[in-house]
């Protein structure tokens, strides 16, 4: 069982993924509201709703009884607001040191690339890696808090970045 942990930008987000039988539950709260008189993310605000609302979430959880199966944590490292990934990072270590369990680092926007074959995986886990064969190779565009990034993943699955583009006028989110 994986523990998932988001904090890039706006959004605090947990989840528990098990590999062999896909999503067994997320939790997400979004932060829009907050947000939006302001005409973008503010990332003091955001850093301070994710201090606020992980340990919540994190409850939600750990109510579960598939929480007692957790192995690894997965935790966003980047790319985001630095203060927001921190609040993340801090919270998936504290809980590896509890659980005795590993940390991964995910990247978001590589998340992003692979986001469309959650639903594949969600068909027919048992079946998944054979399932694949047939979306690759894959071409992708992500456009997402200021990057954009054209991207492919092979049948090997290996991800090749074509090309990039960070927007750091516009980027509150990188």
């Amino acid at each position: 069982m994986i523990l998932a942990l988001e904090s890039s930008c706006d959004e605090s987000a947990v989840a528990l993924f098990d590999p062999a039988r896909g999503l067994a539950g997320e939790w997400v709260h979004s932060q829009i509201a907050l947000h939006q008189a302001h005409g973008g993310v503010v990332p003091d605000m955001a850093t301070r709703e994710h201090l606020r609302q992980f340990a919540p979430l994190i409850a939600l959880a750990r109510a579960k009884p598939e929480f007692t199966a957790v192995s690894e944590i997965a935790v966003t490292h980047g790319p985001g607001l630095a203060a927001c990934l921190a609040i993340g990072g801090a919270a998936a270590k504290a809980l590896a040191l509890a659980l005795r369990v590993p940390i991964v680092g995910v990247n978001h926007l590589r998340a992003h690339a692979w986001s469309p074959f959650i639903a594949v995986h969600a068909e027919a886990p048992g079946d998944f890696a054979e399932r694949m064969k047939a979306y690759l190779p894959h071409l992708g565009l992500i456009v997402s808090g200021g990057n954009t990034l054209l991207f492919t993943i092979d049948e090997a699955r290996q991800f090749t970045v074509l090309a990039r583009r960070l927007d750091r006028l516009r980027n509150r989110c990188r």
